[in-house]
């Protein structure tokens, strides 16, 4: 097997967002297992404190998917997932809420940019991720699921990240935002969507692994 290959097996796939019962329709057991069978070796679970009993080296961080209809209650859920040992993802607003999610102790990353309002993602919120080492992440499903003008937006907002990630190196995570196990794709698929938006493969595989260098904020890890 050539060396790039043995490389690809030996990397950390952690999917950056994955919803669980009661937030999607599948159980931890299954994500994990449906998971590791498409090469993933970890995942960000939002929505269950559900216990994997068998030890299998698969890397589970506990999230809480915050949504607050004010920056008030943003920081209070900020706080809670901190106590709790979670991670925080929150959904992206309009580019003066998201300054202030950047700069928000706690935080881990800013997510769900594709559903945002348009020019949410500025340089002075690129300045403020990379400063506060928040993530912004890069939801696939849109790219898998989406057609024409629609997925087109998409591909263009992402161009535009990638721009500012090019010079503010901000950490950026990966994720399917997976709701039911139709959504999950392997790595080498979201991969070859990635590359349509510019994203080369060493920054790829620095998403699917940023995660582990991010979860000192709130200590969240299992492995099951």
């Amino acid at each position: 097997m050539p060396t790039g290959a043995n490389n690809f097996f030996l990397m950390s796939f952690i999917d950056g967002c994955v919803f669980l019962h009661p937030l999607g329709s599948h159980s931890l057991s299954r994500c994990v297992r449906e998971l590791k069978e498409l090469g993933f070796t970890g995942m960000v679970a939002c929505g269950s404190s559900e216990n994997y009993p068998n030890d299998t080296g698969f890397k589970i961080f506990n999230a809480r998917y915050i949504r607050g209809p004010s920056q008030r209650e943003i920081r209070k859920e900020v706080q809670i997932a901190l106590r709790e040992g979670s991670l925080s993802l929150v959904q992206a607003g309009e580019s003066s809420v998201n300054r202030t999610i950047l700069t928000t102790p706690g935080v881990t990353t800013l997510c769900d940019l594709h559903l945002a309002p348009k020019n949410a993602f500025d340089r002075v919120c690129a300045l403020n991720a990379a400063e506060h080492q928040v993530a912004i992440d890069f939801r696939v499903t849109p790219l898998r699921e989406l057609r024409g003008t629609p997925r087109q937006r998409v591909i263009r907002l992402y161009e535009e990240i990638l721009h500012l990630q090019n010079r503010y190196e901000f950490p950026i995570t990966i994720s399917s935002g997976a709701v039911f196990p139709g959504n999950f794709r392997s790595p080498r698929a979201t991969e070859a969507l990635l590359s349509e938006v510019g994203m080369d493969r060493d920054l790829i595989h620095e998403g699917y692994k940023a995660i582990q260098n991010l979860s000192h904020k709130s200590e969240p890890v299992r492995v099951v």
